[in-house]
């Protein structure tokens, strides 16, 4: 079973309080009748799903059953996908990618690269803080990217042409190549396994070999590890000083959601992240299709309004 506020369902932002569950439960008990998913997306969906979900009766509860089970909780020493989403629920990132498939930043407020293209300076945005209250700092991002670049392939690369990490101060830092790396923004923004989550330092610290045992991020939602019970149970809840969607830059554009209606596991993904994005204040368009239909739009590079 698992447990986290409704907000559970998105990566970058809790729901308004109107609509927020206290809790989020995922049990497999619980389950009755419809399979969902919620697709882990670059943009809005952190949690993939893959059978039914309830809502609690009179308790502002979402539950649902995911598609493995959570045993490790460390989505630097494991590419298991169940890890990952549970990453995406309790960590965030530097970067990210937006629709389009371009590298935004997310964590970072603003930075720059020098002219020979050798030096990134970063800067994080203000306010970011982990579950245990303490600020977001410049040693924690290198710490936590040092400890990725140990084990993700990107990440290796990366590092052979890494030079140094330094923080310039709790909030600036930079990243001296020593040569040029194309993929420095992509490899930060990496959207899959291994993620680059940004830790506290102190975990970040920890051999990469060797798994957290404190899993504390700065994300949408905190863990409940002494209600955690592998193979039953896994809970979160609502981190409520986590940064709204208008603040991270959000401005109205449409998120068209494509519903295969002749596919039941879809079409129930598809109802369901409608309805949680569109809690979110977000702009989405439900269109209904056939799985034919969706897998030819898909793959087109032409515009939305235009059959893509």
């Amino acid at each position: 079973m698992l447990s986290v506020p409704a907000a559970t369902v998105t990566e970058l932002s809790p729901y308004p309080s109107t609509f927020v569950p206290e809790d989020f439960v995922m049990n497999k008990d619980s389950a009755r009748r419809y399979s969902t998913r919620l697709v882990l997306g670059a943009f809005a969906v952190g949690v993939m799903l893959s059978a039914p979900f309830a809502w609690g009766q009179g308790q502002k509860v979402l539950k649902f059953i995911p598609q493995a089970d959570l045993r490790i909780l460390d989505p630097i020493t494991t590419t298991a996908y169940i890890t990952r989403n549970h990453g995406y629920m309790i960590y965030d990132t530097l970067f990210a990618t937006d629709a389009k498939f371009q590298v935004q930043p997310q964590m970072v407020d603003k930075y720059e690269l020098s002219s020979d293209k050798l030096i990134y300076t970063f800067t994080l945005r203000d306010g970011l803080k982990f579950h245990d209250g303490t600020p977001v700092r410049s040693a924690d991002c290198i710490a936590s990217i040092d400890r990725w670049s140990k084990r993700d392939a990107l990440g290796q690369k990366m590092a052979e042409s890494t030079e140094s990490w330094k923080a310039v101060d709790d909030k600036t830092f930079t990243l001296k190549l020593k040569k040029p790396f194309p993929l420095a923004l992509e490899a930060l923004a990496k959207p899959s396994s291994n993620v680059p989550f940004i830790m506290p330092e102190r975990i970040a610290k920890t051999d990469a070999s060797t798994n957290i045992t404190e899993p504390i991020g700065s994300g949408p939602f905190k863990f409940v590890k002494e209600e955690w019970v592998p193979g039953s149970k896994v809970v979160y809840v609502k981190n409520t000083d986590y940064v709204l969607i208008k603040e991270a830059g959000y401005k109205g554009e449409k998120i068209v959601i494509i519903s295969a209606t002749d596919q039941p596991i879809v079409h129930s993904q598809s109802l369901l992240t409608a309805e949680m994005l569109r809690k979110l204040g977000l702009n989405v368009d439900l269109q209904a299709g056939d799985w034919g239909t969706l897998i030819t739009r898909r793959t087109s590079k032409e515009p939305v309004d235009k059959g893509g």
